[in-house]
């Protein structure tokens, strides 16, 4: 196998958490007696959550910084246990040799749906949105990762669903995988592109 090692994102990659995302966005506006689409929440998400919360401040004339912290507040308490782990992602992350990470710019909340799941055990390090790391699309997490742990750059492969991953994975000169998990093609240019962890299985050549 290429690959000794794997960056993975975590919403939309990992665990398909869109979807209740969506709905706390939704309840924080509800309670700004505002109503927004799920769909259009769910299309601008795939972008970045602070693109999101960002075009809604604007259309609703809403101050940003505290639309942030109303969502941050409330994403702390999101159901872990909807939240599911995208099928075939087990088989990858139990095929490599070296260390599975987790970079995300989620908050703390990422432990809870990892413990849910039983999957902390994958996983060497997490950094999440407090480590004190610029956020992707900046490459300080993964500069940060290939140094601690003397990684070969040859040797690690980036997997996220969105263009922020892709460009972390490109600004660190690492090869990626763009998984299209929710059917938005990407603009970032990536190593490969997949709709399903089979297909990238097969990629990697892993056996079953």
């Amino acid at each position: 196998m290429k690959y000794k090692h794997i960056i993975w994102d975590f919403d939309g990659t990992l665990f398909d958490t869109y979807g209740e995302i969506s709905l706390v966005i939704t309840e924080v506006l509800k309670k700004k007696n505002i109503v927004e689409d799920n769909n259009y929440i769910s299309k601008n998400l795939h972008k970045s959550l602070t693109h999101t919360l960002k075009i809604l401040s604007k259309k609703y004339l809403l101050d940003y910084d505290i639309l942030v912290s109303d969502f941050m507040f409330a994403e702390e308490k999101m159901n872990v246990k909807k939240a599911m782990p995208f099928n075939g992602v087990e088989k990858i992350i139990k095929s490599i040799e070296g260390y599975n990470f987790i970079v995300t710019n989620r908050g703390e909340s990422v432990f809870r749906f990892l413990e849910d799941k039983d999957y902390l055990k994958f996983f060497e390090e997490i950094l999440y949105r407090d480590s004190g790391l610029e956020l992707k699309p900046s490459s300080a997490t993964v500069d940060y990762l290939v140094g601690k742990y003397n990684l070969n750059k040859s040797e690690t492969l980036f997997i996220g669903d969105r263009d922020i991953d892709i460009e972390c994975a490109n600004n660190s000169n690492i090869d990626s995988c763009y998984y299209d998990s929710h059917n938005i093609i990407n603009t970032a240019p990536c190593t490969y592109y997949v709709k399903d962890y089979k297909t990238l299985a097969e990629l990697l050549d892993i056996s079953k």
